[in-house]
């Protein structure tokens, strides 16, 4: 077998391939003295079917099938002994050879595109700088918080008679036509010139008005009364409310109660007043944002490396590699369209891989199974789930072996990135800003 690799560009080469009679015989008779000593035909004893009707019945197809392992086999094979920097699977050039091509020769020549990693430069430097953002939860987001967590954990009530922002379960009748609907209406959706006519009436009395002037949008009726929105749009005229029940909804008492419902049990077992739930509220603020804020800096640094570092890319090869890997099947029109995301996608990586083979980096199975087990407590937090630690060996090698390896894939990239960043900021230098959450989530917004 003869293999040569032509480098037509700083980044693109093809490797050619040549594979001879003598590379796949020897494989493929032994194929078929395997096939004749299990197969099973009528008017032969087994074992005793001669080869030639082996090789006459399935001959044609299992040359295919070696020819093909043999190619792939011996490319793969080549690239790792001579150390070719590939990134991304070589793509046959030419039309793949028909089965009548195959079983009618005995030399066959195979040509691969390929990405040849190029050289590059980092200017991985204290000359490097960006922003490096910290969060300061400020007394207007913990307000914000407070006021969603009042919404959110009310403390509810029945009463006799209505008050602006109650909420009333009744019978909604058409004074003119057919239409009846038992619903439950936020009184804050009655247009504020209108409220007057509701506040102060109490259970199983009945409100006569206006739908229109009531509810001007018709996307409040499709909503209260859940219907669609021609008919929401079309339903007009007076109405009556019979009211069934008034339901009032007040602010928490800040109580040891309400402070373990939000933080926990754990978090909130010495927490005693209203002030030192605030304390911790802005703790917990604080942590949970603090990720958000580190990958702007991480994208940051992504961007800025990927618009001063020259990367030579065969873009040609690029285009048909993303339209061939990518799962949704698109068109040329949307390779075009989607493909420059894809082309900053692809320089990150030719930076990445150059990093992390400078800092001559490893990633070792016991950091996959760690990242691992940090991706399941996470999920299983999202549910309220408690995972105990001695059920975890078993959930991280379950995850990592599902979908044929793919979140193992997944992991391997998420330290991956982690470890080449953390390079990168070891090496650069940073401005540091003081965030808090309302500016942090509109700077993430604009970007």
């Amino acid at each position: 077998m003869e293999i040569t690799v032509d480098k037509k560009e700083t980044a693109y080469g093809l490797i050619n391939l040549k594979l001879q009679e003598s590379d796949y015989l020897p494989e493929f008779n032994k194929k078929i003295k395997e096939y004749s000593q299990k197969a099973s035909i009528k008017g032969f004893r087994p074992g005793k079917v001669p080869a030639g009707m082996i090789k006459k019945m399935y001959g044609k197809g299992l040359k295919v099938e070696i020819i093909n392992q043999q190619v792939y086999q011996k490319l793969n094979e080549y690239i790792k002994e001579e150390e070719l920097p590939i990134l991304f699977s070589p793509l046959l050039k030419s039309e793949a050879l028909s089965e009548e091509e195959i079983s009618s020769g005995d030399t066959f020549e195979f040509e691969f595109e390929v990405f040849l990693e190029p050289e590059i430069e980092l200017p991985l430097d204290e000359s490097f700088k960006v922003k490096s953002y910290s969060i300061e939860v400020s007394e207007d987001d913990l307000k914000e918080t407070m006021d969603n967590l009042n919404k959110s954990y009310p403390e509810v009530s029945q009463v006799d008679e209505i008050e602006d922002g109650d909420f009333v379960k009744a019978t909604f009748k058409a004074v003119e036509g057919e239409f009846e609907k038992e619903t439950v209406l936020p009184l804050n959706q009655v247009a504020e010139d209108e409220r007057k006519n509701f506040i102060g009436k109490k259970k199983e009395e009945e409100v006569k008005f206006d739908l229109k002037k009531v509810f001007p949008e018709a996307n409040t009726v499709k909503l209260l009364f859940g219907i669609d929105e021609k008919e929401a749009e079309e339903l007009a005229g007076e109405f009556t409310m019979s009211i069934l029940k008034i339901t009032r909804n007040k602010d928490p008492e800040m109580n040891e109660e309400f402070f373990k419902k939000i933080l926990g049990e754990e978090d909130a077992k010495d927490i005693t007043t209203e002030s030192e739930f605030e304390d911790a509220l802005k703790d917990k603020l604080r942590e949970v944002n603090e990720p958000a804020a580190e990958s702007l800096t991480s994208k940051l640094i992504r961007d800025g490396l990927t618009e001063k570092v020259t990367v030579d890319m065969p873009e040609e090869f690029l285009k048909k590699t993303f339209k061939m890997t990518n799962e949704e099947g698109l068109t040329d029109e949307q390779v075009e369209e989607r493909f420059p995301d894809f082309k900053e996608a692809v320089k990150w990586r030719v930076i990445g891989n150059k990093v992390f083979k400078d800092a001559e980096l490893k990633i070792e199975p016991e950091e996959i199974q760690a990242q691992a087990a940090i991706n399941i407590k996470q999920q299983f937090m999202g549910y309220n789930i408690p995972l105990e630690d001695e059920q975890m060996d078993e959930f991280v090698e379950n995850y990592l072996t599902h979908e044929n390896g793919k979140n193992y894939d997944q992991v391997f990239e998420q330290v991956f990135q982690e470890k080449i960043l953390d390079q990168i900021k070891s090496k650069i230098s940073f401005e540091e800003e003081t965030l808090d959450i309302k500016k942090l989530n509109k700077i993430l917004q604009e970007k």
